[in-house]
């Protein structure tokens, strides 16, 4: 494992985080790049293999190309939430449109059946004098 490889391993996943756009996508990049059988972390498990002398400097580019990774991991997770958001807020509503007609609600059961009741008294011929307040 040298720098050049895992500068490789960085633009691979800044292309690849770049160019996903759904959930399921993401994951399986996810997966490739920072798995169990990823190719990052076959780099950490290949520092074994490094000589003393570049162990530390491997250890350290692998380190610093993780958190890169890491990053442009959960913006990509962001980006890809925000669009599955949008998508379930539905079409865009136009405010300068007249607000549409207020639906009223229906009286009161007792006040209907109390005006049916002095309906068919008063067809009958009887009059309603209602009570001073």
């Amino acid at each position: 494992m040298n720098s050049a490889e895992l500068d490789a391993i960085e633009l691979q996943a800044r292309e690849g985080f770049a160019k996903v756009s759904l959930r399921p996508e993401w994951e399986v990049f996810k997966a490739t790049i920072l798995g169990p059988k990823g190719t990052l972390t076959a780099a950490t498990k290949s520092l074994g293999s490094v000589s003393k002398e570049e162990k530390p400097i491997i250890g350290k580019k692998i380190n610093e190309v993780k958190k890169v990774v890491e990053a442009l991991c959960e913006e990509a997770l962001k980006r890809v939430e925000s669009n599955e958001a949008l998508k379930t807020l539905g079409a865009p509503i136009d405010v300068t449109l007249p607000v549409p007609q207020a639906i009223s609600g229906s009286r009161h059961p007792m006040s209907q059946m109390s005006d049916r009741v002095v309906e068919i008294f008063s067809r009958v011929g009887f009059v309603v004098r209602l009570p001073r307040e």
